[in-house]
């Protein structure tokens, strides 16, 4: 049976999760694990305020409290953001950004030998910074078909590659878009809500 504390508790294990997403972003060096700690920031993040609805029918006057809240999310770039986000993820399953790829140490005759050197077998081109932040080569199968071949390009090549990540949304002025500041800033709302919804409702 449903209580305020149990919805309660449940909504800040549900934020802690987003948080678990968060840092996993800030802290890994793969990029696949920091895809998956974006998307989790993004879905739980989310499912903060679905757990939080919860209190509906448990609490007087909870849309009194909640509707100016769900209007003040909806004015927010950021918060309204990671809500669009959150749809792509779950029905796409995949996630808008810009990305922008910077060298250092760059020559371009060294860099074109150097490829050749670790070509492999049925390698048919090299690719730089794709949709992950990774480098190497797409191999063809014998069906035809393409695989990625993933190298660590600072470390074979000899040069300096800068990947970045950035949110994306051609909609909305966000007021940043470096992904750890606007993560930063979307829990730290959904702390601030569940804060506020302890103090009133418990």
């Amino acid at each position: 049976m449903k209580t305020v504390k149990s919805v309660l508790e449940n909504a800040e294990n549900t934020l802690y999760t987003a948080e678990l997403g968060l840092k996993m972003y800030q802290d890994s060096s793969s990029s696949k694990d920091k895809m998956a700690g974006l998307r989790n920031l993004i879905v739980f993040g989310r499912a903060v305020t679905n757990v939080l609805q919860n209190l509906k029918n448990l609490v007087v006057n909870f849309e009194g409290w909640y509707n100016p809240k769900v209007e003040e999310m909806g004015k927010d770039a950021i918060l309204k953001h990671f809500y669009q986000m959150r749809s792509e993820v779950l029905k796409e399953g995949d996630i808008k950004f810009a990305s922008s790829v910077q060298f250092n140490n760059f020559n371009s005759m060294e860099f074109e030998k150097k490829i050749e050197s670790i070509r492999p077998p049925n390698a048919k081109s090299f690719f730089i910074g794709d949709e992950l932040g990774g480098s190497g080569w797409n191999i063809e199968n014998e069906d035809g078909t393409i695989e990625k071949f993933y190298i660590n390009i600072n470390e074979h090549l000899d040069v300096e590659l800068n990947y970045k990540i950035e949110l994306y949304n051609n909609k909305l002025d966000l007021p940043t878009k470096d992904i750890p500041e606007a993560g930063i800033y979307y829990i730290e709302y959904l702390k601030n809500l569940l804060n506020e919804a302890k103090n009133t409702f418990l």
